[in-house]
């Protein structure tokens, strides 16, 4: 009996062990399958958010900037320095955004930002008659004293890209008046290659602008010689948001964006 029951004490003891290894497996098996598990989780956030968010971050400036916000809402928003650029300069970077914006989409819109560097190092946005004086614009001093401070240049990914610029003014018959004597003087000249990243001909310079309804908005158009659209501008609420487009396409993608609301981030 006694031998018995040792031997059983035995077998117990090992048994005991047995389960203690078969458990200490099973909790090192566990943990990592949990890891395993923790660190997919974190690579399947990473990529949701790379792939459904951040093209609301792209290039988006440091709040420290003061950048402007887009008058219309644009997918993309990409700063540009123009401390010291020379008119050439900036045509040449405008045309080449316009021709081949990176990372654009069809149908996609970026926000050119135009910011200048102060002496203290610090970056602001710059106005619209320091963008005009850039570029070397010869726009009216009649037009370019009723804009305000807000606008946008935008450059619309389509079949064909096309750039546009969206000004505010305090007055809509000065500013109209202004526009027409722009028109009549160098607006082709100053607009169209940065608008369509293209050089106007010698008779697309001289060619007069036309009337013509565009989705119920007046506007007067710049045509090629069959019968394109090169340019066009009006009013997007017939009052004081003036737009200046490359082509028809993007004219009427502004205005489908400026009288829809800008989409708000949860």
């Amino acid at each position: 009996s006694l031998v018995g029951i040792a031997i059983k004490e035995e077998e117990r003891r090992r048994q005991n062990k047995e389960n203690l290894s078969i458990s200490s497996g099973k909790n090192l098996t566990f943990a990592l399958a949990s890891f395993a598990l923790i660190v997919l989780g974190l690579g399947m956030t990473v990529y949701i958010y790379t792939t459904f968010y951040s093209d609301s971050a792209t290039n988006i400036i440091s709040s420290r900037s003061n950048a402007p916000e887009s008058v219309i809402f644009a997918q993309k928003n990409k700063a540009l320095d123009v401390t010291g650029l020379a008119p050439d300069d900036l045509i040449d970077r405008l045309k080449n955004e316009v021709r081949n914006p990176p990372d654009l989409l069809i149908g996609q819109i970026e926000n050119l930002q135009f910011m200048k560097t102060l002496e203290n190092g610090k970056q602001t946005p710059i106005n619209i008659s320091e963008l005009l004086t850039i570029i070397g614009s010869h726009a009216p001093d009649c037009l370019v004293r009723t804009l305000s401070n807000k606008f946008m240049f935008g450059v619309l990914s389509s079949a064909e890209n096309a750039g546009f610029i969206i000004l505010s003014t305090e007055s809509h018959d000065k500013g109209f008046a202004g526009l027409l004597e722009w028109e009549g003087q160098s607006m082709t000249e100053d607009l169209y290659q940065i608008l369509t990243s293209l050089r106007p001909n010698k008779d697309l310079l001289t060619k007069p602008y036309e009337d013509l309804v565009v989705r119920n908005i007046d506007t007067r158009v710049l045509k090629n010689s069959d019968g394109t659209i090169s340019l066009v501008y009006g009013f997007l609420d017939w009052d004081k948001t003036i737009i200046i487009a490359g082509n028809q396409q993007a004219f009427i993608e502004a205005l489908r964006r400026f009288n829809t609301p800008k989409p708000t981030r949860q």
